[in-house]
C-alpha cells in the first residue's frame, strides 16, 4: 500500500471529501428538481448509454489488467480480489450493454428486464469485490490461488449468463413498462447501496488509521457507487436523467478504483525506486573510500564517491575512459588484475592490498569489488579502494612493540598470559612458562574449550578452585585476585603448586594472568615445619649422637616406654633391650645403619615396668656435608594393638563368622596340607560333603535367623562326632565339608570308618532341633570320597565329593553315597547338555508351545506359554530334562527373559487377528527374573514397543517365588497391575507359606496343581484340598483354574466344586503357535 506524509494525506483527503460531497449534493439536487420521474427520457439515449458503458467496461478491464499484472509480484490478496471481480464486472457490464433496449438480439431478445438483470449482477460483483478487499486479511497469494480465483470468477460468469440467457423467467421482475421499477429492483439497489457504504466505511477507517491514499480512493469509489445505485432507484424510464446520472457516477467510481490500483501498482513502485536511487546516491557520495566502475578489460567508466576524492592521484576527468594500467606501477597492476579475474569469475572479491608512491611517501591501499551484471552482456565491477596506510603503519608499529614485549615476557621467571575470565577461558597470549607451570602445553591450552577441565583433573579440586576464582574476579576487587598455593593434581604424578594473580583489564573484557610454580618453595617450608614438629608426632622419636648416647626423646616415646626425659638422656638404647634378640641381631642392625644409612624392621623392647612389647623401628643416620655421621634418629611405633588386630583379622579371614568353623579358604589350605601329609605317611584320607535336605523350607517358614541358628547347631553336632585331627568346615550355604586325615593304609578299612562316621552324622542330624521355642526336624545327604594323596588335587576331590553328593540326593535324600567313577560320565553329559543349552539360546533353538485354557462351555479364554527345546540332533527335548539343569546352572533368568520376549511377540501377532478374540496369555516367571531391579521397566517398555493390550497378559509364579521377597513382590505386582497386567499363582497348594498374603495382593487367578487333580476319585484328602482352595479363592474374589485335567470325571468333580476354568489334555495338548491359531479359529480345541 502506498504511504504518504500526514500533511500530504490531509490535503488529498480534503480534496476528495469535497468531490464526493459535491457528487452527493448533485444527487440531492437532481432528486429534488421539478422534473417528472415519468418524463419521456433523454433523446438518442442508446448511443450515449453505449458510450458510457464502454467507458465503464474499459475502466473495469484496466482495473483487472493493472491489478492482475502489477500485483503478480506483490501477491496481495486484496488487490487480486478487486482485479478478478472487476473482470466479472466488465464482462457483465458488456452483456448489460448488449442486452439494453434497442440493441440487436443478444442470444435472446434485448429488453429492460434482461439488461437490468445483467446490471444487478455486475453491481453485486463490484460490491462483493469492495467488501472482500476491505474485510479479508491482506496476505501473500501464491500462483495457484490466483488462478483458482480467476477460474472461480470465470465459472460464476458462465453460470450467470446461462441463467440470464437460458432461464430468465425464474428470476423476479425488476421493471414494468407501465409502473417502472419493481419493489424487488428497488430493494436490490438499496442492498447494494448498504454493501457499498459498509465497504466504504471500512476503507475510510483504514485510510484514516494508516494514511493510505489507496484506501482513501477505495472509500471514495464505494461512496460514489452508492450514489450511483441511489440514482437507479429513482428512474421511471430506462432513458431518463436519473439513469443517465447513475451511469456517469458509475464511471467516476470506476476511475477512483483504477486510480487506487494505479497508486499501488504503477505510481508507488516508481516513487519507491526514485527514493531508493536518491538514497543510494547519497550513500555513495558519503562513502569515504574511492569507488570506481571498471569493465573486464580494466577501463574505468565511472567514479562515484565524492568524499574519497582527496585520496585520488588525479581528477576523474583524467582517468575516466582510460585503462587503470596506464596509471599504476607493475606491482599494483598485478594486484588489480588478480582482483579483476576473481570478481568476474566469483562475483566478488576483497582483501587485496597494494602500495603506490605518493608525494608524502608510500601509501597502502586495500580494494574490494563486486560484480554488476548486465542483461546485455556488458558486465562491470564496482571497485572500492580504501587508503589503509595509517592502519598498515599502526599494525607494523604494533607488531614491533609486540615482538619487544614478547621477548621480555618470554624470559620472565613467571608465567604470563592474556585471557578472558569465566567458564570458558580463551587465551590471546601466553609465554612459555605459563603452560609449563600448569603442566600442559601451549597447543592444548589454545585448543581447549575448557581450561578448568584441562588443568585440574581432580573434580572436587577443580570445582572448588573455579568457584573461588570466578567469585573473586566477579567482585572487581584486585586485592582478592591473588591466589596462593593452588594444587595441580595429575594421576601418576606428584602434586605441584602454583600461586596466581589476575590483573583485570575491564575495558577489553580480559585479564593479565601471572602464575608462579611454588612447589619447591612449599617443599622447603614443609620440611622446616616437619623438622620443627617431628618430636611432637604420635610416633616415638629418639635422637642420639654418633656414639649412640641419647640426646633427646619426644613425649610419645617417653609415654610408650614409661621413662622420663632425665632418665634416658646420656644413656644408650641398650637400656630398652628385651633380651629376646641376640648380639648378632644388633650387630647386623647397626652395620646396615652405618653402611646403607638406615634400617627398618620389627623389634621387641622392654618398658620401664618390665613389660615386653613389639615395635616397628626405623633408624636413620644423619650425615654432615662431608658425609660423616653426626646423629642417629630412631622412629618407634608401638604395634601391640596391630599384632592383636592381625590375629583377629586372620581369624575372620579363615573362619566362618556364623558357626566359628573354618571357612572355604581355610579348608582349601587344610585340605592341601592333609593330601601332602597322607602322601608321606601312605595313609588314606576321606572327604565328606554334608548338605541339609530342604533347608530352604525353614528359611521360608521361620525366617533366615532361624536358619542361621539351625546351621550353628548342625556344625556343633558334627564337631562332636569327629576324631582329634579331623576338620569340619562350612563350605557355603547349608553345606559342610569334613576332612578325615590319616585313616588306614587299607582302603576297605578306611571306607568302613568313613561309613560309620557318616551314619553317625545322619543319625545325629535327624534328632529334634529346638529353635526359638519351636521343634524342627531335618535330614541331610552325604557324599564321600577316599584319597591317598597320590596324584590327586583338591579340585579333583571336590568334584568327586560333589558327584557323590548328587548321587545321594538322586537316591532320595537322607542318604550316604561314595564317589562312583561311572557317575563322572553322567556329570560330563550334564555339562555337555548345559553347554548345548547355552548354544541353543544363542541360536534360537528354544521355541514356544501354547496350551488352551477353556471355560465350562469349552470356550477359549486363555493359553499358557510353554517352553520347548528343538535340539538340532535330538529333536524336541522334554522340559523335564532341561529345566532342572537350567535351574542348577543359573540359566533360568536368561531362559525366562527369552520366554517372556517370545510370548509377548506372539501375543502382539495374535492381537492383530480380530477373529481370535481377546484371550489372555499366561507366562511363567522365575524368581531371579521377577526380582531383577529393572524387570518392571523392561516389561513396560516391551508392552509399549509392541503396542500390546496389557490386560491380555497373565504373569504366573509359584508361592515360593512370592515368599522370597514379599514386600518387593507386592511393589512389582501393584506397579504392573496399574498397566492392566494380571497375575496368577501357579501350582497353588503345594507350598508351605501362609495364605494371608493373598488378601494383600491383586492376584486374579489361582491354579490348582495337577498333582491334586490327578488324585480326584483316588485320594479324599487331596479332593478336600481342592474344595478348600476353590472356596478360599472365591471368598477373596479370585478365579480358579485347574491344571492337568485329563478325564471327564476330573472335570465333573471340579465343576461341582465351583472350578469352571480348565487346562489339560482333556481339552488340548500344547502345540506350536501356528497350530494353536488354526485350532482357535476352528473352535476345536477339544479334538486334541
Amino acid at each position: 500500500m502506498a504511504e504518504t506524509s500526514a500533511l500530504q494525506f490531509r490535503d488529498v483527503f480534503k480534496k476528495h471529501l469535497v468531490l464526493v460531497g459535491f457528487l452527493g449534493i448533485v444527487l440531492i439536487a437532481l432528486r429534488l428538481a421539478p422534473v417528472s420521474p415519468g418524463m419521456g427520457g433523454v433523446a438518442n439515449y442508446l448511443p450515449l448509454h453505449i458510450f458510457l458503458e464502454t467507458l465503464a467496461i474499459v475502466v473495469a478491464m484496466l482495473i483487472f489488467v493493472v491489478g492482475w499484472y502489477t500485483h503478480a509480484r506483490t501477491r496481495h490478496f486484496g488487490a487480486l480480489v478487486l482485479a478478478c471481480f472487476f473482470l466479472g464486472v466488465g464482462v457483465l457490464d458488456f452483456s448489460h450493454t448488449l442486452s439494453y433496449q434497442g440493441m440487436p438480439e443478444y442470444v435472446t431478445e434485448s429488453s429492460p428486464q434482461k439488461a437490468i438483470n445483467f446490471w444487478l449482477f455486475a453491481r453485486l460483483f463490484a460490491a462483493l469485490a469492495l467488501l472482500l478487499a476491505a474485510f479479508l486479511p491482506n496476505f501473500n497469494v501464491g500462483h495457484w490461488l490466483r488462478f483458482a480465483l480467476l477460474s472461480f470468477i470465470s465459472a460464476v460468469l458462465l453460470l450467470i449468463h446461462a441463467l440470464l440467457l437460458g432461464t430468465p423467467h425464474i428470476l423476479p421482475e425488476t421493471f414494468n413498462p407501465e409502473s417502472g421499477l419493481t419493489a424487488f429492483k428497488v430493494v436490490s439497489e438499496y442492498v447494494l447501496i448498504a454493501l457499498y457504504l459498509l465497504a466504504g466505511v471500512k476503507f475510510l477507517r483504514q485510510s484514516l488509521s494508516n494514511g493510505s491514499v489507496e484506501q482513501l480512493y477505495l472509500a471514495a469509489a464505494a461512496a460514489v457507487m452508492a450514489w450511483a445505485e441511489l440514482f437507479f432507484t429513482f428512474y421511471a424510464d430506462v432513458t431518463d436523467v436519473f439513469n443517465l446520472s447513475g451511469h456517469i457516477y458509475k464511471v467516476i467510481a470506476y476511475v477512483y478504483l483504477y486510480r487506487a490500483l494505479v497508486v499501488t501498482g504503477v505510481t508507488a513502485p516508481y516513487d519507491r525506486l526514485d527514493n531508493m536511487s536518491s538514497r543510494l546516491q547519497a550513500t555513495l557520495e558519503a562513502v569515504p573510500d574511492m569507488m570506481f566502475e571498471i569493465d573486464r578489460a580494466g577501463v574505468i567508466h565511472g567514479y562515484h564517491s565524492h568524499a574519497g576524492r582527496h585520496s585520488l592521484v588525479a581528477e576523474p576527468a583524467h582517468f575516466l575512459g582510460h585503462n587503470f594500467r596506464e596509471f599504476m606501477p607493475p606491482e599494483a597492476i598485478a594486484v588489480n588484475e588478480r582482483a579483476l579475474i576473481e570478481v568476474f569469475s566469483k562475483g566478488a572479491t576483497s582483501g587485496h592490498v597494494y602500495s603506490l608512491p605518493m608525494e608524502d611517501g608510500q601509501h597502502w591501499y586495500e580494494l574490494s569489488s563486486s560484480l554488476i551484471r548486465s542483461p546485455y552482456g556488458h558486465d562491470r565491477c564496482l571497485m572500492l579502494v580504501r587508503d589503509v596506510t595509517a592502519r598498515i603503519n599502526a599494525k607494523r608499529q604494533s607488531e614491533r612493540d609486540q615482538r619487544i614485549l614478547k621477548a621480555a615476557l618470554d624470559h620472565l621467571p613467571v608465567g604470563v598470559a592474556v585471557n578472558s575470565v569465566g567458564e570458558q577461558v580463551k587465551f590471546e597470549y601466553m609465554n612459555d612458562n605459563f603452560p609449563a607451570f600448569y603442566g600442559t602445553s601451549r597447543e592444548a591450552l589454545e585448543a581447549s574449550d575448557d581450561f578448568w577441565n584441562l588443568v585440574y583433573e581432580d573434580e572436587q579440586e577443580r570445582a572448588s578452585i573455579r568457584e573461588r576464582v570466578l567469585s573473586d574476579f566477579a567482585s572487581g576487587d584486585a586485592g582478592r585476585m591473588i591466589w596462593k598455593n593452588i594444587p595441580l593434581t595429575r594421576k601418576g604424578q606428584e602434586t605441584r603448586y602454583v600461586s596466581a594473580q589476575n590483573i583485570p583489564v575491564p575495558e577489553e573484557g580480559l585479564s593479565i594472568s601471572l602464575v608462579e610454580d611454588v612447589t619447591e618453595q612449599r617443599r622447603i617450608e614443609q620440611e622446616l615445619r616437619i623438622a620443627a614438629t617431628a618430636f611432637e608426632s604420635q610416633e616415638g622419636v629418639l635422637v642420639t649422637d654418633a656414639n649412640q648416647r641419647i640426646l633427646r626423646a619426644n613425649d610419645a616415646f617417653l609415654n610408650t616406654s614409661g621413662y622420663t626425659q632425665e632418665e634416658v638422656q646420656g644413656q644408650t638404647p641398650a637400656m630398652f633391650s628385651s633380651g629376646l634378640h641376640d648380639e648378632q641381631f644388633y650387630r647386623s642392625m647397626w652395620a646396615e645403619v652405618v653402611g646403607r644409612g638406615h634400617w627398618h624392621g620389627e623389634i621387641w623392647n622392654r618398658r620401664k615396668n618390665g613389660e615386653v612389647y613389639p615395635q616397628t623401628l626405623t633408624i636413620t643416620a644423619v650425615r654432615n656435608a662431608e658425609g660423616e655421621i653426626t646423629h642417629f634418629v630412631g622412629d618407634f611405633i608401638d604395634i601391640s594393638d596391630i599384632k592383636k588386630a592381625e590375629e583377629e583379622i586372620s581369624k575372620l579371614s579363615f573362619f566362618d563368622s556364623l558357626t566359628g568353623l573354618p571357612n572355604r579358604a581355610r579348608f582349601i589350605t587344610l585340605m592341601q596340607e592333609t593330601i601332602e601329609q597322607n602322601q608321606q605317611d601312605g595313609l588314606f584320607g576321606a572327604l565328606l560333603m554334608v548338605d541339609l535336605d530342604n533347608f530352604k523350607t525353614i528359611n521360608d517358614t521361620m525366617g533366615h535367623q532361624a536358619g542361621d541358628k539351625l546351621l550353628v547347631q548342625v556344625g556343633r553336632r558334627i564337631q562332636k562326632l569327629l576324631r582329634p585331627g579331623d576338620t569340619v568346615a562350612r563350605y557355603g550355604g547349608d553345606e559342610f565339608i569334613i576332612i578325615l586325615a590319616q585313616l588306614e593304609k587299607d582302603s576297605r578299612k578306611a571306607a568302613s570308618t568313613v561309613q560309620e562316621l557318616a551314619f553317625s552324622i545322619l543319625t545325629s542330624l535327624e534328632d529334634t532341633y529346638a529353635i526359638d521355642q519351636q521343634k524342627y526336624f531335618t535330614t541331610c545327604s552325604i557324599g564321600a570320597t577316599l584319597f591317598d594323596g597320590q596324584s590327586v588335587t583338591t579340585e579333583e576331590l571336590l568334584k568327586q565329593v560333589d558327584i557323590a553328593l548328587f548321587q545321594a540326593k538322586d537316591a532320595g535324600r537322607n542318604n550316604i553315597s561314595f564317589f562312583d567313577p561311572a557317575w563322572q560320565s553322567a556329570v560330563n553329559e550334564r555339562a555337555a547338555m548345559v553347554a548345548a543349552m547355552r548354544e541353543g539360546l544363542k541360536s534360537d533353538q528354544f521355541i514356544m508351545f501354547y496350551q488352551e485354557q477353556v471355560d465350562q462351555q469349552g470356550e477359549l479364554i486363555g493359553a499358557e506359554a510353554l517352553l520347548r527345546w528343538r535340539h538340532p540332533e535330538h529333536g524336541l527335548v522334554s522340559p523335564a530334562e532341561f529345566i532342572p539343569l537350567a535351574e542348577q546352572s543359573a540359566m533360568m533368568p536368561a531362559l525366562g527373559d527369552e520366554v517372556l520376549k517370545m510370548s509377548l511377540k506372539q501375543l502382539a501377532h495374535w492381537q492383530q487377528d480380530q477373529d481370535l478374540g481377546s484371550f489372555k496369555l499366561s507366562i511363567n516367571l522365575t524368581a531371579d527374573q521377577f526380582y531383577a531391579p529393572d524387570f518392571t521397566d523392561r516389561l513396560q517398555s516391551q508392552i509399549k514397543d509392541l503396542e500390546l493390550d496389557a490386560s491380555r497378559i497373565m504373569l504366573e509364579f509359584t508361592e515360593s517365588v512370592l515368599m522370597d521377597n514379599l514386600e518387593l513382590a507386592r511393589l512389582n505386582i501393584k506397579k504392573l497391575n496399574k498397566l492392566g497386567v494380571h497375575f496368577a499363582i501357579d501350582d497353588f497348594g503345594t507350598g508351605y507359606s501362609s495364605l494371608s498374603y493373598l488378601s494383600q495382593l491383586p492376584i486374579d487367578l489361582l491354579k490348582i496343581d495337577q498333582s491334586f487333580v490327578q488324585q480326584i476319585g483316588v485320594n479324599q484328602k487331596d479332593m478336600a484340598i481342592i474344595k478348600s482352595i476353590v472356596e478360599m479363592a472365591h471368598a477373596l474374589g479370585m478365579e480358579v483354574l485347574a491344571e492337568g485335567v485329563e478325564t471327564e470325571q476330573q472335570r465333573s468333580y471340579l465343576f461341582s466344586q465351583g472350578c469352571h476354568l480348565y487346562q489339560g489334555y482333556l481339552f488340548a495338548r500344547p502345540v506350536p503357535a501356528e497350530e494353536f491359531q488354526l485350532l482357535a479359529h476352528a473352535g476345536d480345541g477339544g479334538s486334541l
